[in-house]
């Protein structure tokens, strides 16, 4: 009877002690899917802002005959009175 019963709870402890290596082993197999799931989607958040700031800065540097941007700033004069009313008719 006391034989069965130390034989019994040998059992019953490598059985937990297994449950518990299991359950650290799929812990760990889980963190690190979690790792690789971000580094696949902030590597290429990273990749373009990068690459946007990099385009930037060149651009920057350049002058603009070179880069080929032009600005056109057009001032608009103030509307009074008959031309106030014409353009809030859109005519």
């Amino acid at each position: 009877m006391r034989g069965s019963r130390s034989a019994l709870a040998s059992v019953m402890a490598t059985a937990f002690r297994g449950l518990r290596s299991r359950l650290l082993l799929t812990s760990g197999s889980v963190f690190l899917v979690a790792i690789a799931v971000a580094a696949a989607v902030v590597g290429p958040m990273y990749q373009s802002a990068s690459a946007e700031s990099f385009l930037v800065t060149k651009l920057r540097a350049e002058p603009n005959f070179v880069t080929g941007l032009t600005f056109v700033y057009a001032r608009e004069m103030p509307l009074t009175g008959e031309r106030w009313d014409e353009q809030a008719l859109g005519a």
